[in-house]
Order: structure tokens, then C-alpha cells, then sequence
């Protein structure tokens, strides 16, 4: 009898003895879980992530303590609650269930909760991986908005000039600007030049509908261009200008000017140097653009002066 007693008591002691290590081991398996999951996330502002709730451990007679697995900025924690708690709740008679949790690390857990943890660890990556794929499909629907958006202003731009453009009998203007538009992705710096030569012609267009004479030699330059168009668009009635009209052409000239340095710095109309930082179809687009907009305002201002009124 004695002897089959001490059989099972060096069968315990053997065991207690890998109890420790085996515990250690689990709780070394959670840490590189979580390293794992930091190194797969990193560089994203990863979703919160959680596992099926699981009964952790038992805390008395018919109570336990019950939650599930959370990552959340990086961190693996135990979020619980007691179904003491859940019982309470219940009997207090309020209609809106609204549990309570409490949180905690993975260190010093009891080892059963351990355990039950390591059941739902493959829910928890389940609902990591769901979450990663509604962020990419949702951000993919988002750009896809954003991209629309785009192509619709770039659209309205582009039916705004056109139509200024016919209506002035612009021809000219109109194949520069088309010319600008398709050289933007293919040849960025072909497209800024185009841009500053779209802007030159409108304004040309604009002195010779009004019957002026260019300017040449010196004064021959996209500024000058500019305040000549100007001076003969945007009078009210009185032939004075508004001051709306005033504050907006002043300010064409920073744009221009903007627009002539980053043709002089990144298109190919005075040569290219071996130093030179290359255009991109970023900054084509932008100058383009500009170039457009500005275009389009002087030849919409030219309208109601040169156009047979639709009026009595």
C-alpha cells in the first residue's frame, strides 16, 4: 500500500516539478504572439483586434471569470468579467445591458486562464486579418471616391475651357490646351512648357480680339501678356473695375510667376542641365491646371464684351 503511495507521490512531485517550465513556456508562447503580430502590423495603425470570449478559470462555487483575448496597439491583454458581475447586473432590473470589463496583462495569469486563451488565439487572428482586409477594401472604395472626385473637377475644368474657347472662336488656345493635358503623364516637363505657351495664347487671342497690338522685343513676356489681357476684361457697366475682379487678377501674378519658375526649373524650354531635378506629372498637372483656370477666367470676362447679348 505504502509503496503504491509513494509511486503517485513521485509521480507528482516529477510533475510539479514541469509545471513551472511548462507554464513558462506558455507564457513565452503569448510573447512571441505578440511580437509576431507587432512586426506583421507595424508601420499601420493596426484595427483592435479581439478572440471568442472564453470561461477562464473558476473563481468560487457556480462563479467564473469569463472574457477573451485583445490586441490593441500593439499589446496582447485579457479582458474580463466575473458571471458574479452578470448576475448582479441582472438583478438589479435595469433594462440595457451594459457589461463592465476589467483588463490586464498576459503575465501572471493563472494558469488555466492561459490555457483557455490559447483556445481562441486562432479567433483573435481570424478577426485581425477580417479587419486588415474591410481597412484595405474599404480604403481602396475611399480612393476610388477621391479618384472620381478628381476626374470630375478635372472634367468640369476641361468643358468650362472648351466652351470659353468656342465661344471666342479660340481654335488655337483650345489645341494648346488639349496638347498640355495629354503631355502631363507621358512628358512632364513638355507639359509645363505647354502650360506657360497655353497661358501666352489666351492672352494673345484675347489682344488681338480687342484689336491691340502685341507687345515685342523686351516686353514680349508672359507677365506682360497678362496685364495687357487684364486691363481689357473684368470692367463693370462703368467701365471701372470691381474690386473682387481687382483682388483676383492681383493675385494672377504670383501665379504666373510661380508658374514661369517651375517651368524655368523643370521643363525642358532652356535645356536641361545634368543637376536638374527631373518634373513629374504631379507638378505638369498642377501647372497645367493653373495655367487653365486662368485661361478660362480671362476668356469667360471677355464674354460679355465682345458677344451679341441675348437681351432686348
Amino acid at each position: 500500500m505504502a509503496s503504491g503511495q509513494d509511486n503517485l507521490i513521485d509521480e507528482i512531485r516529477g510533475l510539479a516539478a514541469q509545471v513551472e517550465p511548462s507554464e513558462e513556456a506558455l507564457i513565452g508562447a503569448f510573447h512571441r504572439l505578440e511580437a509576431n503580430l507587432q512586426t506583421a502590423t507595424r508601420g499601420i495603425k493596426s484595427p483592435v483586434a479581439r478572440s471568442a470570449d472564453v470561461t477562464l478559470w473558476e473563481i468560487g462555487d457556480d462563479e467564473y471569470a469569463t472574457g477573451f483575448l485583445k490586441f490593441d496597439d500593439g499589446k496582447l491583454i485579457l479582458v474580463y468579467r466575473s458571471t458574479e458581475d452578470d448576475l448582479n447586473y441582472y438583478l438589479s432590473g435595469r433594462v440595457e445591458y451594459d457589461p463592465k470589463y476589467s483588463s490586464r496583462a498576459l503575465d501572471g495569469l493563472p494558469p488555466e486562464g492561459l490555457r483557455a486563451l490559447a483556445s481562441v488565439t486562432g479567433s483573435l487572428l481570424a478577426d485581425l486579418a477580417s479587419k486588415l482586409k474591410a481597412d484595405v477594401e474599404g480604403n481602396r472604395a475611399a480612393c476610388s471616391v477621391v479618384v472620381e472626385a478628381a476626374n470630375d473637377a478635372h472634367h468640369m475644368l476641361d468643358n468650362m475651357f472648351a466652351r470659353a474657347a468656342r465661344q471666342l472662336n479660340f481654335a488655337a488656345v483650345l489645341e494648346d490646351w488639349t496638347k498640355a493635358q495629354n503631355a502631363i503623364e507621358s512628358d512632364p516637363a513638355s507639359a509645363i512648357r505647354q502650360a506657360r505657351t497655353l497661358l501666352e495664347s489666351a492672352c494673345k487671342h484675347i489682344l488681338h480680339l480687342f484689336q491691340r497690338t502685341e507687345p515685342t522685343g523686351p516686353d514680349a513676356n508672359l507677365g506682360v501678356y497678362l496685364k495687357l489681357a487684364r486691363e481689357l476684361v473684368g470692367r463693370d457697366d462703368s467701365g471701372r473695375w470691381q474690386q473682387a475682379t481687382l483682388d483676383m487678377l492681383a493675385r494672377f501674378g504670383g501665379v504666373v510667376n510661380a508658374l514661369a519658375d517651375l517651368r524655368n526649373d523643370a521643363s525642358d524650354a532652356h535645356g536641361k542641365s545634368p543637376l536638374a531635378k527631373k518634373a513629374n506629372s504631379a507638378e505638369a498637372r498642377f501647372a497645367v491646371n493653373t495655367a487653365g483656370l486662368v485661361s478660362t477666367f480671362l476668356m469667360e470676362m471677355c464674354e460679355p464684351a465682345v458677344l451679341p447679348s441675348n437681351g432686348p
